[in-house]
């Protein structure tokens, strides 16, 4: 029987909870970025209209407003990028068993762990989450290769022995499993979840 694939001893979690806990995470995100993108529509329809204008009626866009349009359009990409920050970075930062967590991640019992042993950190959620997950591979990468790339990183645990996405090679991150079930396979509480640097494994 082939053994199901650990990190320190800790069951790694599966490509099933982790495409769940990114269902619900991006509902989350979502739910605060829609009035943050209706505000968005609103000012480029004040754009688009003279005050002397009755609805409905268009008009042609000069140089002048078609920059404050794309000065809005970042603007608001922006503010949803600081926005899954403070999301990730307050949910995935807390401290003890909720470490790693984001409310996605802990509705399906998985949490983000760091190889070198360190909690992740306000910083480190927003690096891994917002700056390399959403920016560089949901962004970047999207748009270059047209949506190849970031389906391989999202894809990339069915096959991979450790159940890494891309990403979690570029931050040196695991997503292990936080279920009583794992814990037991650890041996270790329920309440405490220490994970050791594969430096200090590989001593023992």
């Amino acid at each position: 029987m082939k053994a199901e694939p650990n990190f320190n001893g800790v069951p790694l979690s599966s490509w099933s909870r982790r495409l769940g806990a990114l269902f619900v995470d991006s509902l989350v995100v979502s739910a605060a970025a829609i009035p943050l993108l209706m505000l968005a529509l609103v000012l480029i329809g004040l754009v688009y209209t003279e005050p002397n204008q009755s609805a409905g009626e268009q008009i042609q866009l000069n140089a002048s407003e078609l920059e404050v349009t794309l000065v809005i359009y970042a603007g608001a990409f922006l503010v949803i990028l600081l926005a899954a920050g403070g999301y990730y970075g307050l949910t995935m930062a807390r401290a003890g068993k909720r470490n790693g967590q984001s409310w996605g991640k802990q509705v399906f019992e998985i949490a983000v762990v760091r190889v070198n042993g360190q909690p992740v950190s306000f910083t480190y959620a927003c690096l891994r989450q917002v700056l390399v997950i959403q920016f560089f591979w949901g962004y970047l990468v999207f748009t270059l290769t047209f949506t190849i790339g970031w389906l391989l990183n999202y894809l990339w645990p069915l096959w991979d022995r450790e159940n890494r996405a891309l990403h979690d090679m570029i931050v040196k991150s695991r997503v292990v499993r936080r279920d009583a079930a794992a814990h037991a396979q650890a041996k270790m509480p329920v309440d405490e979840f220490p994970i050791l640097p594969e430096s200090s494994q590989a001593r023992r």
